[in-house]
């Protein structure tokens, strides 16, 4: 791939973000004298709950923590007031019941991970297919161009490649999304023959293109496999730049993030021909710069999640470290805004947690670009609780967080599993891993969750 594609050191998008980063930490330590226990930024009044919420969850934290108390586990910060990197108290027996980290792969070894992959540079988007339909993790690589494929990581089974190991995505990909239906039909050159079929995986470029790639099984087994994408939408005319791509629920429309120079949540039917844009809730008087436009767009079964970061002008500095979540109908119909109570930073990858995730069990779980963590978000209430919290109480935190996903349970991936991709070291290198429920107190808390 011509490295003139590249993503770090040219796209606007990274360069504020790294000037803000760095104008932010030296803000922090000038106020905290150099601790590491910041507190999270005052939340503006569109990003808070209501009194009657506050109240609700205090009242629901307040539980989980008596009942993690009564079993010698741990504490849980009360929603009232802003989340710190302190817990109010400490585990019974040193272990507070979070989450474990695992590094499964990695481009240089200092990550400690399971396998080294060199092309992995700067992941985004994770995407993989339901129980039963067999396939691979997909993991779009935008340092280096490609989809990067993986299979495995449950039931004993070690992350391992097959054959179909590496995907040309023609541009810096970003979201990666799989198409469970029979739209978006495209063609595709093979030695066998060409393929005309339905797209089984998209690839959003940051370039401006979206592209597509599908497959075709043998009669006597198997599976031919092209090595690259086709483009199927070209967004280069107006400088957009792709920066997250799902399919609706029903199949019959794909969408796209757009945060380039007319930034929209772009709308594109089974034909690829494109319809009017979703909705904003956060633009009050038309695009803006400043204003919040969409960062990404994921589908989680019949709902549609948005999150938007700030789009200023290239080089704009410092960054607010801000960010907005909202959730549609399989229309595309505006149902709530979520309240991110200043939690939020830039949000991009996000995920449903299952019902045997520990403390985050049946928690919305939203990544930050901005910052690195992740933060749980009470699916009843619509709002924030705190951050996801390892195995002492302390944030959470993956340099360059792009991507969440949960295993399927069947071939890639334990179902209560939840894998990340990121682009670690300024988005140079890259690292997929995966957080798990604190095995040191899970025996202990039982059904005890946050979002009961």
């Amino acid at each position: 791939m011509d490295s003139s594609l590249s993503y770090p050191e040219r796209h606007p998008l990274v360069i504020t973000l790294r000037a803000t980063a760095l104008a932010a930490a030296i803000a922090l330590l000038a106020a905290c004298g150099g601790n590491d226990d910041d507190a999270a930024p005052a939340a503006p009044a569109e990003d808070q709950a209501d009194a009657a919420t506050l109240a609700a969850l205090s009242s629901l934290t307040s539980d989980v923590d008596a009942q993690l108390r009564a079993r010698g586990v741990a504490t849980v910060n009360a929603p009232d007031t802003p989340p710190t990197d302190s817990p109010a108290g400490a585990p019974a027996h040193g272990w507070f019941p979070g989450v474990a980290q695992t590094n499964l792969v990695a481009n240089r070894p200092e990550y400690n991970a399971q396998i080294v992959d060199p092309d992995l540079i700067n992941p985004w988007g994770i995407a993989i297919r339901p129980a039963g339909f067999g396939g691979h993790f997909w993991f779009a690589s935008a340092g280096s161009g490609k989809s990067i494929q993986y299979v495995g990581d449950v039931g004993g089974v070690p992350l391992f490649q097959d054959e179909l190991k590496v995907i040309d995505t023609l541009g810096p990909s970003s979201g990666t999304a799989f198409n469970p239906g029979s739209n978006f039909v495209i063609t595709q050159e093979h030695a066998n023959g060409a393929i005309t079929a339905p797209t089984k995986f998209f690839f959003a470029n940051l370039s401006g293109t979206v592209t597509a790639w599908t497959e075709r099984p043998r009669a006597g087994g198997g599976f031919d496999h092209p090595l690259d994408s086709v483009p199927v939408i070209d967004g280069t005319a107006r400088h957009s730049s792709f920066i997250g791509v799902t399919v609706a629920p029903g199949a019959e429309r794909l969408l796209v993030a757009d945060f380039g120079a007319e930034a929209e949540l772009r709308v594109y039917n089974g034909a690829f021909a494109e319809q009017a844009p979703m909705e904003n809730p956060f633009r009050k008087a038309g695009a803006q710069p400043g204003g919040f436009e969409a960062f990404n767009v994921q589908t989680l079964g019949q709902s549609i999640f948005a999150m938007y970061g700030r789009h200023v002008p290239p080089g704009t500095s410092p960054l607010p470290a801000e960010g907005r979540l909202a959730e549609f109908d399989a229309q595309g119909r505006l149902v709530a805004k979520w309240a991110g109570r200043g939690l939020l930073n830039y949000p991009w990858g996000v995920a449903m947690a299952p019902q045997n995730y520990g403390l985050y069990s049946n928690c919305l779980l939203v990544g930050n670009f901005g910052d690195g963590t992740v933060v749980a978000f009470h699916p009843r209430y619509k709002v924030a609780i705190d951050y996801v919290r390892d195995d002492r109480g302390r944030r959470v935190v993956l340099d360059g967080l792009w991507g969440l996903q949960f295993g399927n349970g069947a071939s890639l991936g334990e179902a209560n599993h939840m894998y990340f991709a990121a682009g670690p070291n300024r988005e140079t290198d890259g690292l997929v891993g995966k957080l798990e429920a604190n095995p040191r107190t899970l025996p202990y808390i039982g059904g005890i969750s946050l979002c009961h």
